[in-house]
């Protein structure tokens, strides 16, 4: 801008009121930005790693309704895969869209993982059934009834999560 502003012999009073108004902007938004990396920085957090087979229960929820069924199995498939002991969790399949073709995949499925359940609610028209979070209460409600009660832990997946698992072994490395 100098150089054009001798160039031409101009001065451009806009173009600097316009660069105040950026620097206005940028150093309250950098010194935010400086703040937060130095106090992220300072935490100081033990990390857990659990070790053996002495670890919690834990109910994995697979919240569905209306998804492809692929792309559910391939979530369920993937819960089926952690490196966790099989005895301490369970997988269930939570459908709210009560497919048909669902439930055979998974029945199919549970063959082989003996820890994988299929659960679908009645949904009553004219009564509330607040979506996601009703099914997930649902679930919370129906792990009682499943062979040894409720775990101790609860994880909620959503259909299409199977990008979640490599972020699992990536932060949870022992697990």
């Amino acid at each position: 801008m100098i150089l054009a502003e001798r160039l031409h012999g101009v001065t451009y009073p806009g173009a600097w009121v316009f660069i105040a108004v950026e620097i206005a902007v940028a150093i309250p938004s950098q010194m935010h930005n400086f703040w937060t990396m130095w106090a992220l920085k300072r935490r100081n957090r033990p990390k857990l790693r659990l070790q053996g087979n002495e670890v919690p229960t834990v109910d994995v929820f697979v919240t569905c309704c209306g998804e492809d069924d692929e792309v559910v199995l391939d979530t369920v498939r993937a819960a089926c895969d952690l490196d966790y002991p099989s005895d301490k969790f369970r997988v269930i399949v939570l459908d709210d869209g009560k497919s048909e073709g669902l439930k055979a995949l998974i029945g199919q499925l549970a063959a082989d993982h003996s820890n994988v359940y299929y659960m679908a609610r009645q949904k009553i028209p004219g009564v509330p059934h607040h979506f996601k979070a009703g099914n997930l209460n649902y679930g919370l409600d129906q792990v009682d009834k499943l062979p040894k009660g409720a775990s101790e832990f609860m994880a909620a997946l959503d259909a299409d999560m199977v990008n979640f698992f490599p972020l699992c072994r990536l932060y949870f490395p022992n697990v």
